[in-house]
C-alpha cells in the first residue's frame, strides 16, 4: 500500500480542515516539532499522525480534550516512549484513529502500532474524521465519542430564524450566539446574535450569560465550533444548546 509523506499528510489535514498554514507557522503554533520540518519529506508514522492530529485539533480547532481514557487503557503498546500517551489517547478514544489487532501467543492484542507508515487511504480516513465529528468511530454506536447523542446533526439556519421571526415567546428565553472570532462576527453576522467566541466558552467566560436562558443556539461557518459550544452547554447543564452552521454572507447582515 501506497505510504504518505509528513508532508503530503499536513495538506491533507488542511485541505478537509480549510487551513492554510505553513509547516513553519504550524511549527510555531505548537502543532510540529522540529523534527518534523527535518524529515517532512519521509513516511509519516501513526505516532507522529497521533499527535498531529491532537495538536491541530487543539490548538488551531480548540477541540477540548476528553478525560476519559477507558477506550484506551487496554491498548499493548499505549506508553511507547516514542509518542506521548495524551495524543494517542485522544485520537482513539475520540474515533479518529483505530487500534490494530493483532494475534499472539495470549490470543488477540489491540495495538496502536505507533511505528507503522501511514497509508494514504487511511490518512485520507483519519483526517475527516478529525475535522469532521459526525463520521467518528465509536465502537456499537453510531454516535461519535465525546459528543452528546442530540447534538450529533445540528439544524439548520432556515429552521432556527424561522422560529425566531414567528413566535415571541421563544425569543423571549433563546439567545442566538455567534461563536467565531471577533474580525468575522464584526463583519457579519445574524441580526439579534451576541458575539460569544469559543475560546471564552470553554473557559467559563459566558456561563453566567447563558445560565439566564432557557435556551442556546450557536453557529459559525463550518458548524464545527458551534458544535463544540454546544456539546459544552450541554455537559455544564446550563441551558438547552443546540448548534448550526452559517449561511454565506449574502443571507446575514452587516455591521455598518
Amino acid at each position: 500500500m501506497e505510504e504518505m509523506t509528513l508532508e503530503a499528510f499536513l495538506d491533507l489535514l488542511q485541505s478537509y480542515g480549510e487551513t492554510t498554514y505553513s509547516a513553519r507557522e504550524l511549527y510555531q503554533l505548537g502543532v510540529l516539532e522540529e523534527i518534523d520540518l527535518i524529515e517532512s519529506s519521509r513516511p509519516i508514522l501513526r505516532g507522529s499522525a497521533a499527535r498531529i492530529l491532537h495538536l491541530y485539533m487543539k490548538k488551531i480547532r480548540q477541540e477540548p480534550d476528553l478525560e476519559d481514557w477507558s477506550r484506551v487503557k487496554n491498548l499493548a503498546d499505549l506508553y511507547d516512549r516514542r509518542t506521548c500517551v495524551q495524543h494517542i489517547a485522544q485520537v482513539v478514544e475520540k474515533g479518529i484513529m483505530e487500534p490494530d489487532i493483532v494475534q499472539s501467543p495470549e490470543g488477540q492484542r489491540l495495538v496502536f502500532s505507533g511505528r507503522r507508515a501511514v497509508t494514504v487511504n487511511e490518512a485520507h480516513r483519519i483526517c475527516r474524521r478529525a475535522i469532521d465529528i459526525s463520521v467518528r468511530l465509536e465502537t456499537g454506536s453510531d454516535v461519535p465519542r465525546g459528543v452528546p447523542r442530540d447534538l450529533r446533526k445540528g439544524l439548520t439556519q432556515e429552521e432556527v430564524l424561522s422560529v425566531f421571526s414567528g413566535d415571541e415567546d421563544f425569543r423571549r428565553k433563546s439567545l442566538l450566539a455567534d461563536v467565531r472570532p471577533l474580525s468575522a462576527f464584526e463583519k457579519n453576522h445574524l441580526p439579534g446574535a451576541v458575539h460569544c467566541p469559543l475560546a471564552g466558552i470553554l473557559e467559563g467566560t459566558f456561563d453566567r450569560l447563558f445560565a439566564q436562558w432557557e435556551e442556546i443556539y450557536f453557529y459559525c461557518e463550518e458548524g464545527y465550533q458551534a458544535r463544540i459550544a454546544a456539546a459544552y452547554l450541554a455537559e455544564k447543564g446550563l441551558a438547552k444548546a443546540q448548534f448550526f452552521q452559517l449561511l454565506p454572507q449574502n443571507d446575514t447582515v452587516s455591521e455598518q
